[in-house]
């Protein structure tokens, strides 16, 4: 569970959230229902989807489509990502 998230406003249809991620957490293989794009403002996580690992850190940008499984873990510093979640179907070819 996020340490901090704001309530999701929209601007033009597109959900904003500003998220604080834990030192050390880790999300066990999950999908989430809707596409994310994360900009990563402060810290690192490593990421893991369709048998492939990812890691981002400090101004790195993350796109995980709706649907994929994958899971998370961040770094010792925790993260903070802001996150942008698009309404259905406006990035589905990402």
């Amino acid at each position: 569970m996020p340490l901090r998230a704001t309530p999701h406003p929209t601007v033009a249809g597109v959900a904003l959230a500003d998220v604080v991620y834990p030192e050390h957490h880790r999300y066990p293989t999950h999908a989430d229902a809707y596409t994310h794009v994360s900009i990563v403002l402060q810290g690192s996580l490593l990421e893991e989807a369709q048998r492939q690992e990812g890691f981002a850190s400090t101004a790195s940008v993350v796109v995980k489509p709706a649907g994929v499984r994958h899971r998370n873990a961040f770094g010792p510093g925790g993260a903070r990502l802001f996150t942008l979640l698009p309404p259905p179907g406006v990035l589905q070819h990402v």
